[in-house]
């Protein structure tokens, strides 16, 4: 068996760009806590709820919308279906708050997250938008109508002046 020293160090650092993550602080609580310290898991079956979870190091792991099938109000254990994926989960409301879990009601309507979304510089330019005037024609490819327009007495007088030219040179 080789040494140690002999493996080549790896960087263990992921490629991929880090996630943001999602601000639910709008969204209302779904447990609240008594005078008495006694927690109460506020959706009922069938109901969402929105779990924001975290590595015990107390870094955030994820966010996601849950629709719960079984609640056990003595023992705190929630069993749930990821909406997104459509697979079943498990969570504990009880040791959830001592691991930095966060519980949150969905809204009625409209996106569970804050989130701000990132507009592109070239959206956020302000551009000028020219409105056409209605009483004005519309105008086509090519030269704009009546830009050669000449009087009639100019144009007869041009002709006839040619007709002389020609009559002369012959």
């Amino acid at each position: 068996m080789s040494d140690d020293k002999d493996l080549p160090e790896f960087d263990y650092e992921p490629d991929a760009p880090k996630r943001a993550k999602p601000d639910i602080s709008h969204l209302e609580d779904a447990l609240t806590v008594d005078d008495d310290g006694t927690v109460t898991f506020i959706p009922q079956v069938g109901g969402k709820v929105v779990i924001e979870r975290c590595v015990e190091s107390g870094s955030w792991l994820d966010t996601n919308l849950y629709t719960i099938t079984e609640v056990d109000r003595e023992t705190g254990d929630l069993r749930l279906i990821r909406d997104e994926m459509g697979n079943r989960a498990m969570s504990n409301y009880m040791e959830g708050i001592v691991r930095g879990y966060v519980f949150k009601l969905p809204p009625k309507k409209g996106p569970i997250t804050g989130r701000k979304v990132r507009v592109s510089r070239k959206l956020k330019e302000k551009e000028t938008i020219t409105i056409p005037d209605p009483n004005q024609s519309k105008r086509g490819r090519g030269r704009p109508k009546g830009s050669k327009n000449r009087a009639k007495d100019v144009v007869a007088a041009e002709k006839a002046a040619k007709v002389q030219g020609k009559k002369r040179g012959k």
